[in-house]
């Protein structure tokens, strides 16, 4: 199955309102999670791990797009 080829991604990208309500909701999250963790964490560090989690996830996304793009094509070239 196609990552970003999929029916479902395809009616997802396609939900412009969706997409801005889903923004709207993760950046007022980090605001209550910054408020919540401020005494527990220092904010660097707060803001170091929340790059390396949104790394972690985009880079995740990323390598399973390449690896069926790397299979599509091995299977493309190895069959007649």
């Amino acid at each position: 199955m196609a990552l970003f080829g999929s029916r479902v991604a395809d009616w997802f990208w396609s939900r412009p309102y969706l997409l801005l309500t889903f923004t709207a909701l993760f950046w007022a999250g980090n605001s209550i999670v910054g408020r919540a963790v401020r005494d527990i964490l220092p904010p660097a560090a707060f803001a170091f791990w929340r790059w390396a989690f949104a790394l972690f996830i985009c880079s995740s996304i990323a390598a399973l797009s390449c690896w069926d793009q790397q299979r599509r094509a091995f299977i493309s070239t190895s069959c007649p």
